[in-house]
């Protein structure tokens, strides 16, 4: 009989996304949001799936935007910044008079 196993510890089985590096000097002069605007990003993953997900922008020069997205951590999804293509990345709007 097979022995069953009743816990194991949590591990992010989502691929990461992949977000190539920004060379620094590319960022110089970037223009800082005076508060997050919501945005939709389009990124790729390591398992080759390409997703859009909803982000917020803080920052952008003329190529690339900083955004917030959500990032698989080891127990959890956690928030992380990168830069990524402005070409990638759309305003969305967020309904303030929605309710939960």
């Amino acid at each position: 009989m097979e022995e069953k196993k009743f816990w194991e510890p949590p591990r992010s089985r989502r691929s990461a996304p992949v977000v190539a590096p920004v060379d620094l000097a590319v960022l110089e002069g970037a223009t800082k949001a005076p508060e997050p605007l919501p945005v939709f990003v389009v990124l790729d993953y390591e398992n080759g799936e390409t997703r859009e997900v909803m982000g917020f922008a803080y920052g952008w020069t003329r190529a690339h935007v900083l955004v917030e997205v959500p990032w698989p951590m080891e127990y959890y999804e956690g928030r992380k910044e990168v830069w990524v293509e402005a070409s990638r990345v759309r305003r969305r709007k967020i309904d303030r008079d929605w309710r939960w």
